[in-house]
């Protein structure tokens, strides 16, 4: 299954949907129960990416069942914290502090951990994402240490506490440097109208999308992360000074990921790249 996989993860980063999900297809028919699990998985991610909620959310579900009676833990953490992101990014945060909070009991790994602290921060719960924080800076690993510092940035971040924000992220790239804290410093800055500094972030973001293919080491798909890079791109762009035509090139790359969706985050990238003179 794994073979298929980087055929999958590969094609992605060279924009070759269509590869990918015969990757994907064919990792599914020719494989295990792993293997198809890891494969549904996949192809639930893509259609994360390009912000078909509906979808993607119908193959979770369906995938879960199987993992269940499976019993494919792992498969089960992944596919729990994806249910919840999706309605996160539906912008439905009654459903997305529940779907969380179900896929924290799922499992306590990294996979889970952090977008579960992240989205909890977000939606004003940041005393339950700073014990999630509290346990992985106590971790020996250097790279759980670094994820504990990114929650730390996040609470700070829905907070607008910017300075704390970007002071976290920062400690966080010392101690490891995470793809994930590269975007949220990216972000922090762009929160802080520090737009020449997030544009720095995206940019790396963007040269190590490699690296989003599969955010927790773990070989399961993540590709979906990367969708918002062009978003927050044309945000700082937006914010420095003569670069309309940049903000309105990322808005629209952007927008052509997430052809037909319909979220938050979609409906202000048409309200910005409407405005932009």
């Amino acid at each position: 299954a794994k073979a298929y996989l980087v055929r999958a993860m590969a094609a992605l980063v060279k924009g070759d949907e269509s590869a990918a999900r015969q990757a994907y297809a064919d990792m599914a028919a020719k494989t295990d129960t792993v293997g198809a699990s890891m494969a549904n998985l996949g192809l639930a991610d893509i259609e994360m990416y390009k912000g078909r909620w509906t979808e993607a959310e119908r193959l979770l579900k369906e995938g879960l069942e199987a993992d269940r009676r499976a019993n494919n833990q792992d498969s089960v953490e992944a596919k729990s914290v994806a249910l919840a992101e999706i309605d996160f990014n539906r912008g439905d945060s009654g459903a997305a502090k529940a779907t969380a909070a179900t896929a924290l009991k799922a499992g306590t790994n990294t996979r889970v951990a952090v977008p579960v602290a992240e989205m909890f921060a977000a939606l004003g719960d940041g005393a339950e994402a700073q014990r999630i924080a509290s346990g992985l800076k106590n971790e020996l690993q250097r790279q759980l240490r670094a994820y504990g510092n990114v929650i730390d940035g996040d609470v700070a971040l829905a907070q607008r506490k910017l300075p704390d924000s970007i002071d976290a992220y920062r400690k966080a790239l010392e101690t490891a440097d995470l793809w994930l804290a590269r975007l949220r410093l990216g972000i922090a800055y762009v929160e802080a109208e520090r737009f020449v500094a997030a544009l720095t972030e995206f940019e790396l973001c963007e040269k190590r999308r490699g690296e989003a293919m599969s955010l927790f080491l773990d070989d399961l798909p993540t590709f979906r992360y990367l969708a918002v890079v062009p978003y927050w791109k044309g945000r700082a762009y937006e914010g420095a000074p003569g670069q309309s035509a940049n903000a309105r090139a990322s808005y629209d790359a952007f927008l052509k990921i997430r052809a037909g969706a319909s979220d938050p985050l979609v409906r202000d990238a048409e309200t910005r790249r409407a405005n932009l003179r």
